[in-house]
């Protein structure tokens, strides 16, 4: 009898040590912007792998909106995840200002946060004195490298090139955008126009039109994203300046390589959307187990990019 209640003990205690173990594993959520940009589905890709090969670790949630813009749309399922119970949230932002009082009011739960991609604003930041990590590389530099290579071997002193800018109200479009113009002003050529396209392939589409029809002897297009730059292909074709104005991207989307095969796509940057993701949540991770402050985490985690031309 005795050995039969010590069994029976025995059972109870690993059952209960198993469900303990299993409540106690982390909740991570990682929420992206628009789930038709290809980036954020390679995005998606990298964090289902990571999930698979760390689901006694750690329980990842991967979250997004439909478009580029939707604030509150994204807002919404953030409100969701606190009410899930997360522990750290990875956050790529439609908006670097308006997250901030959602971030303030994460920060009260004793939530983590980790920021990638997208810069949450560093103005925000000092006036509310938090310190939120960002993972990612410097949009900055990789559009001046980009630029620099298009420089150096398409154009010439004193020729035209046209800027089609991602959201003007996300950093990270403002810094590419930066970034290309730097290189434009170290090579001497003339940035005669800056547009945005809120990251969209449809409103790239006219903003190009709109280029070749005001800009005479226009000889390059240099878009903040890869979806922007088939809209800009797009556009050159329809209007029969193929082989006459070329085109560079950003990000190193699936559906950019086939444009490789035709004149108008010069260049784009890959900035490995999967090692953000994962990296993030690595940081995230960490910073749960450790019981970390978040004033404890680093500022930033650089990653890597890469010029990506025709082979």
């Amino acid at each position: 009898m005795f050995a039969k209640i010590k069994k029976s003990f025995y059972i109870l205690s690993v059952l209960f040590f198993c469900l303990s173990s299993y409540a106690k594993k982390p909740k991570i959520a990682v929420v992206v912007k628009s789930l038709n940009n290809e980036f954020f589905k390679e995005m998606r890709n990298g964090v289902e792998l990571y999930k698979t090969s760390h689901s006694e670790k750690v329980d990842v949630i991967f979250k997004g909106v439909q478009t580029e813009t939707d604030h509150e749309g994204q807002l919404k399922i953030i409100n969701e995840l606190v009410k899930a119970k997360i522990d750290a949230l990875v956050i790529a932002p439609v908006d670097s200002s308006k997250i901030v009082p959602t971030v303030l009011k994460l920060l009260n739960q004793n939530i983590i946060i980790v920021n990638m991609d997208n810069k949450i604003d560093d103005r925000a930041l000092a006036k509310y004195k938090i310190n939120i990590p960002f993972v990612g590389p410097s949009n900055f530099n990789g559009a001046k490298e980009v630029g620099a290579v298009l420089a150096q071997e398409k154009l010439k002193n004193g020729d035209k090139v046209a800027i089609i800018e991602g959201l003007s109200s996300s950093v990270n479009a403002k810094s590419r955008s930066e970034g290309f113009r730097e290189a434009m002003r170290e090579a001497q050529v003339n940035v005669v126009q800056v547009k945005s396209a809120d990251w969209e392939e449809a409103k790239a589409y006219e903003v190009a039109t709109q280029f070749l029809q005001e800009i005479d002897n226009l000889k390059a297009i240099l878009c903040g994203n890869d979806t922007m730059a088939i809209g800009a292909i797009k556009a050159i074709e329809k209007m029969n300046f193929k082989e006459k104005v070329l085109v560079v991207g950003y990000d190193n989307i699936p559906s950019i390589k086939q444009y490789f095969k035709s004149k108008e796509l010069f260049a784009t940057v890959d900035q490995f959307p999967s090692l953000q993701a994962t990296t993030s949540i690595d940081l995230a991770l960490e910073a749960v187990n450790k019981k970390m402050k978040q004033s404890d985490l680093p500022n930033v985690l650089k990653t890597k990019t890469g010029v990506i031309l025709k082979d």
